[in-house]
């Protein structure tokens, strides 16, 4: 009986999108309760600076202590615990993107290989986690505040006036994330999707599978070449012919700089792109 493929890894897709939003929603809370906890610090530090008397305000002290905040707030056990519970959902994913290409493509995995996953995973965990909190945290929060105090310091802005400002910059609303949780929900996101990638990735090159099934919808803001892959080329690509319909689209709108064959499964169409490339040996579609 023949696989219908296009129904299995469209499913694979499918549920993917659920299971990241699933957790993106239940690490939410972490995100949101980091960056609550680190701005009342911020605000009872400021309580004990009077930031009218500017000539006499310790600009790198305050730097200073805005720096220490930071770091004992990203060290705090349960954002670490939280963070760490998070990422260890990359298990969930690898196990369901190679089961889904034992299926497809009928392969097997040596120990070998598992070494090599288990290396990338550490890789992209490190990866993750730094950037959830140095380029995230420092870059949109702590970076933020010190811009903040430093106009303060100059102009002498009174305790209300600072407060109102931090609280504008810095703090998620009711109806509007702050800067760093949507930068860290992006990250958080992109984390599956391209660990996943990754995955596919390393089939690609472990198993050498000559064709590309290109999955997920197209929308409004779709990139060209995800549009001309999802409605000229159906869905499938030849491995062979990947260089070149990669060159053609090369420098086209959304498409990463360097983008090749050696890195399709993980990058795909470009910054935040939900399609998954998913190698596959045509051969291997009749069971």
């Amino acid at each position: 009986m023949a696989k219908d493929i296009d129904k299995i890894m469209q499913d694979h897709a499918d549920n993917l999108e659920r299971f990241t939003e699933r957790i993106l929603k239940q690490y939410e809370p972490a995100l949101k309760g980091i960056e609550k906890d680190l701005f009342n610090d911020l605000i009872v530090l400021l309580s004990s600076i009077n930031f009218t008397d500017i000539e006499n305000i310790d600009v790198a002290g305050i730097v200073a202590a805005i720096d220490k905040l930071y770091m004992q707030a990203i060290n705090k056990p349960e954002f670490v615990n939280d963070t760490r519970k998070f990422l260890q959902n990359f298990d969930e994913v690898r196990k369901n993107a190679l089961e889904l290409h034992k299926e497809v493509s009928d392969l097997s995995y040596t120990p070998a290989f598992y070494e090599a996953l288990n290396k990338q995973q550490k890789f992209l965990v490190d990866k993750t986690l730094y950037e959830l909190q140095q380029g995230g945290l420092k870059k949109y929060f702590v970076e933020d505040a010190k811009q903040v105090l430093l106009e303060a310091a100059n102009l002498g802005y009174s305790q209300k006036q600072i407060e109102k400002r931090l609280r504008q910059r810095l703090l998620s609303q009711p109806d509007k994330d702050s800067y760093y949780v949507r930068y860290a929900t992006q990250v958080s996101r992109d984390s599956v999707n391209q660990y996943n990638g990754q995955v596919n990735q390393m089939v690609q090159d472990e198993y050498d599978l000559d064709m590309i099934r290109y999955v997920g919808s197209v929308v409004d803001d779709s990139r060209p070449f995800c549009i001309h892959v999802r409605k000229e080329l159906k869905g499938k690509i030849k491995r062979s012919e990947l260089p070149a319909l990669l060159a053609k689209y090369s420098g086209s709108s959304g498409m990463i700089q360097n983008t090749n064959a050696n890195n399709f499964y993980v990058v795909r169409g470009g910054w935040n792109c939900r399609h998954e490339a998913i190698p596959y040996r045509s051969t291997a579609l009749n069971s």
